[in-house]
């Protein structure tokens, strides 16, 4: 979740191909949000699978290193995902690593 000065609130869904750590996809965003003056809170980690040829995504797993707050989980990640690949079957399930 972002916080920008104005208070407004934003949650966003970041991933890199063959990232080792879910360290390693966080870091460059963190630190670029707050050299922005944007503040940062990690809610939880998992893993995405994209499968484009048919038209697929399945979000699941967790984070050793993020853990998921309370109250929050991979239904906001599935939700910010179908918004921005309409069209696609998004799943998403706690099960995996």
């Amino acid at each position: 979740k972002v916080q920008g000065e104005s208070g407004e609130q934003r949650h966003l869904v970041r991933g890199k191909l063959g990232a080792s750590y879910h360290k390693d996809v966080a870091a460059p965003y963190v630190r670029e949000c707050q050299s922005l003056g944007v503040s940062v809170d990690i809610l939880g980690g998992g893993r995405i699978r994209h499968t484009p040829e048919s038209r697929s995504i399945m979000i699941y797993g967790f984070s050793y290193g993020y853990p998921w707050v309370d109250g929050a989980g991979h239904e906001i990640t599935a939700e910010l995902v179908r918004a921005a690949y309409p069209g696609y079957d998004v799943r998403w399930s706690n099960e995996g690593y």
